[in-house]
């Protein structure tokens, strides 16, 4: 009856095949080991990849109100958060929508100097509107 090793016992194997010294598990378990684990491996990346193309499947509601939002009017992302009316669709989220569709070349951006209020700097911030 062939030993059964635990993955540990195996990996240590590996590694003391692999720096020369004598292990008491044959070439073939690890090589048999090693497939094994590398089909795991081919599963598991099978798997993440339908869902990430299932997720890109699906329309991106952030990015379509986040568009709807933007005009001709430069303006920065707060504003544009503000004038969202969806909990869901955090500050972070418009950020990150933005910079999508000004990478697709939907939206152009542009550093502006915002006035500040009373007793407050003037600052830079970038800008949105629609190409």
């Amino acid at each position: 009856m062939e030993k059964k090793f635990t993955k540990r016992e195996l990996y240590d194997a590996l590694i003391g095949k692999l720096c020369g010294e004598e292990v008491e598990v044959d070439a073939q378990t690890l090589v048999d080991f090693c497939q094994t684990e590398i089909d795991r491996i081919d599963q598991r990346n099978a798997k993440d990849r339908e869902k990430r193309e299932a997720k890109k499947a699906e329309p991106d509601v952030a990015r379509e109100k986040v568009f709807a939002a933007v005009d001709e009017q430069f303006r920065t992302a707060d504003v544009i958060h503000d004038t969202i009316d969806d909990e869901e669709i955090t500050l972070g989220k418009v950020r990150h929508r933005l910079a999508g569709l000004v990478r697709d070349g939907l939206v152009k951006k542009q550093e502006m100097k915002i006035p500040g209020g009373e007793g407050e700097k003037a600052r830079h911030a970038m800008c949105y509107a629609r190409a």
